[in-house]
């Protein structure tokens, strides 16, 4: 029996989509392999919903209510995780899935902090959350981030007319964009490129500095109709994202049975390390990216890991990585605005 099923899932995300589907996929493992599941999200209804049709499979199941659009709601949220750990009410903290997202089609829109809402939702909240949480996980242990490979555009997300990335101080991608500024579909997608290509970077920098035993996973689950990601869209970008409910089933099946894996299954390369495909993906795509950004820059080349001799994009030959300036990027730092 994996160690990590012995222990406690913290999710994001859990009220509907593929977090929905993550969540259903853990909580209906065998007795002996299901993991206890703290399930943070949005308070309402569908939080306790999700919450009931878990525990009605077996699972020990705690709901806190958090606002990932506020970094006092997380830290409120991780302060009740820790209260919950202390008071013995779930097992040791052995995984963390950090699920939720959100796409903002207007960037002026800004978090309780006065970040851009995507970047606060999509990253600094969770960057915040593990920040707060990784002196609870009892390892062995694996963190695992849910990104996008939107950051770099192939020639399917050009026909779709996908944004890329378009990276920049990171001060700069977390300020949201100014009132004489209109809103458009390129700067929304733009903007959530930055945020899914922050998550894959500070996945690089995390996994160095994280306690050995921790292991951090990017898991890319390509497209994913039903997810309500676009829930702030206009009804037609929501329909678009909608998908028919075969559809949908189908690709939750799948990508929750990987994420299933990655929390809580006996994969030492599942719970550690991507299949070898994934990883030259990730490497292919932030080197082409690195190099548009020198091209573009005339910015110095990207230094180079000594335990992998693979590229890392957090380590820049010149000095730290760019994210290391965002205030809770990295554990350890403290938070201030923006």
């Amino acid at each position: 029996m994996s160690q990590v099923s012995s222990g406690t899932v913290l999710i994001t995300g859990s009220t509907g989509g593929l977090g929905r589907s993550a969540t259903m996929a853990m909580a209906n493992r065998p007795e002996g392999e299901r993991p206890d599941l703290l399930l943070a999200g949005r308070p309402g209804q569908a939080l306790h919903d999700v919450g009931d049709e878990a525990r009605a499979a077996g699972a020990t199941v705690h709901e806190i209510s958090c606002d990932l659009a506020s970094l006092v709601g997380v830290r409120a949220a991780g302060a009740t995780v820790k209260d919950l750990l202390t008071s013995g009410a779930v097992r040791p903290l052995r995984g963390l899935v950090a699920n939720a997202g959100l796409s903002v089609l207007d960037t002026r829109n800004a978090s309780a902090d006065g970040y851009e809402l995507t970047f606060a939702v999509n990253y600094l909240a969770h960057a915040q959350l593990i920040d707060g949480l990784l002196d609870s996980f009892t390892k062995p242990a694996c963190i695992v981030l849910v990104g996008s490979s939107t950051y770099y555009a192939n020639w399917v997300r050009r026909l779709m007319m996908v944004p890329a990335a378009e990276w920049m101080d990171p001060l700069k991608i977390a300020r949201p964009a100014g009132s004489d500024v209109s809103p458009t579909l390129k700067a929304a997608g733009v903007a959530y490129s930055n945020s899914k290509l922050a998550i894959l970077y500070y996945a690089h920098e995390l996994q160095r500095r994280v306690p050995e035993g921790i292991n951090v996973t990017v898991f890319e689950p390509g497209f994913m109709p039903g997810t309500g990601l676009s829930r702030q869209h206009s009804p037609a970008v929501q329909r678009m994202g909608a998908g028919d409910a075969a559809t949908t089933s189908a690709w939750h099946c799948l990508a929750c049975e990987v994420r299933a894996r990655a929390c809580v299954g006996d994969s030492r390369r599942a719970l550690g390390t991507p299949p070898r495909w994934r990883l030259r993906g990730h490497r292919q795509g932030t080197r082409r990216h690195a190099h548009r950004e020198r091209s573009r820059t005339g910015a110095p080349a990207v230094g180079r890991d000594e335990e992998t001799a693979q590229p890392s994009p957090m380590r820049p030959a010149h000095g730290r990585g760019d994210l290391l300036v965002i205030p809770v990027a990295l554990p350890g730092t403290a938070v201030a605005g923006p």
